[in-house]
């Protein structure tokens, strides 16, 4: 069964698993409710699979096409010029940050990558760690972004990482 906004054998981005392949789309019993599934199999993690209604719009929301080169090239040009999203409350960072990592929002998650990666900076120069949740977020949010550009421009995670810091050094 075909539909939807994805088709089969298309990579996307989906939440926080990253880059997926849809698999197939097809109706899928569970729990008595007969729905129709994207069948997304994460390429971090071949041997998972992710169940997701073509009907939640919630879920589906959570899905986006792979960006093209040249929309990775323009982000990594413009990360000079974006702004932080700190917050010094824990609690709300910690539930902005969350919802920042499911969203299929990259510029919301350029900005939180961004954020991170100058609060890392700025808490080392002073001879101190980050929090374990920043850090753990720092690290969802870079497994992320890396994983697209990499995947997109057809370079290596360490030649991303090495253009990314370039441009956040560049503000």
């Amino acid at each position: 069964m075909e539909g939807g906004m994805f088709g089969i054998g298309e990579t996307v981005l989906y939440a926080k698993e990253g880059l997926c392949r849809v698999d197939e789309i097809r109706e899928q019993e569970f729990n008595g409710n007969k729905m129709t599934y994207y069948i997304l199999v994460p390429m971090r993690k071949k041997t998972s699979v992710i169940y997701v209604p073509v009907d939640n719009e919630t879920l589906t929301g959570r899905m986006r096409h792979v960006l093209s080169a040249e929309a990775v090239e323009q982000l990594i040009r413009k990360m000079p010029d974006v702004d932080q999203l700190w917050t010094d409350d824990e609690h709300d960072r910690k539930q902005r940050f969350r919802d920042i990592l499911i969203s299929s929002d990259i510029n919301m998650q350029i900005r939180l990558l961004k954020t991170l990666y100058e609060h890392r900076e700025q808490r080392q120069r002073i001879g101190k760690k980050m929090h374990q949740c920043d850090e753990n977020v720092f690290r969802d949010v870079e497994n992320l972004v890396y994983e697209e550009f990499s995947y997109v421009l057809g370079k290596g995670k360490d030649e991303v990482v090495d253009m990314i810091e370039t441009s956040f050094q560049k503000t």
